[in-house]
């Protein structure tokens, strides 16, 4: 299951154009040539962008931190107030982090310090804790990895979807079924339009923050055995939206053709290699996905 899991991956990623690219600099010039749109006619996201603010957020760990730059030079921040690097005092309450120049130094960037590591749903959950205090609900985040590189226009994309549906906004998802998760495990009796159930991380997401039930995601992510929630950040925040029935949509298209994950992503210290999760469980997406579900069912319904 672990193959097939990483096949999809591979699937979703290697059709992007940049993918044949192996140097970080040729990778970043790559996903920078992409055309990107010019939103100035759109008069709904403009107007959005006049009213509300938008924030980046991510997190990382000790051993990837020296490599981060990579994923923020690949921003473009036109139209974004703040990222977020988001961190554990130590990481899995044990080790701490060691802040590179070229990572405190990047524009708008802002450390959020917490005092116990929940995991990688840390990349969510500080970010919109702290816009909520500013009082603008109609606020986005947007979540991105530590190890992938984004296309010049993914954020106005992903706003613009954002904004139409009034919901959460993904470059990849998959349904509930794709997973093989039964539907009574399931929140949803009827699927959303269109149809996904999960949003995927690793392409980024646009989140309005006032949707966002930060309590019971902090619950969520601690529910099961042995991590199985804990290490399935996305089938957590993806079945609290559905239990809220939040819209999720996913997009594609020339502006954000795909994204390219760095090589140091396919690690061991990967989540979709069962890093931080122990048991049978762990070494597949489908099977954590399963049990971290039932557990949500078990714990919160």
């Amino acid at each position: 299951m672990l193959r097939m899991s990483l096949l999809l991956l591979l699937g979703i990623i290697a059709c992007d154009p940049c993918w044949d690219k192996a140097d970080n600099s040729e990778i970043l010039k790559c996903m920078a040539s992409y055309p990107v749109e010019d939103i100035s006619p759109n008069t709904q996201l403009s107007g959005y962008l006049r009213d509300h603010k938008v924030y980046v957020s991510l997190t990382t760990s000790p051993q990837r931190i020296s490599k981060l730059h990579w994923v923020l030079k690949s921003l473009d921040l036109t139209h974004v107030d703040t990222v977020f690097l988001a961190l554990p005092a130590k990481y899995k309450n044990q080790e701490s982090y060691t802040i590179p120049e070229d990572v405190r130094s990047f524009p708008k960037l802002k450390i959020i310090w917490r005092e116990r590591d929940a995991g990688p749903i840390m990349k969510l959950i500080p970010a919109v804790e702290e816009v909520l205090k500013l009082g603008d609900p109609q606020a986005r985040v947007i979540t991105i990895d530590d190890d992938t590189v984004y296309a010049k226009g993914m954020i106005a994309q992903l706003l613009k979807l954002s904004t139409q549906i009034n919901g959460v906004a993904a470059l990849s998802g998959q349904t509930s079924d794709f997973f093989q998760i039964p539907g009574e495990h399931w929140p949803e009796s009827t699927m959303p339009k269109p149809l996904v159930n999960i949003v995927e991380g690793f392409g980024g997401i646009a989140y309005p923050v006032g949707l966002i039930d930060v309590a019971l995601m902090k619950q969520a992510s601690q529910a099961g055995l042995k991590g199985v929630c804990k290490t399935s950040d996305d089938l957590v925040i993806s079945w609290v939206l559905a239990r809220g029935r939040v819209p999720r949509a996913t997009i594609k298209n020339a502006f954000i053709p795909g994204v390219k994950q760095l090589p140091y992503g396919f690690l061991n210290d990967s989540l979709h290699s069962g890093a931080g999760c122990s048991g049978d469980s762990c070494y597949s997406n489908n099977e954590r996905y399963k049990a971290c579900a039932k557990a949500l069912k078990e714990l919160l319904l």
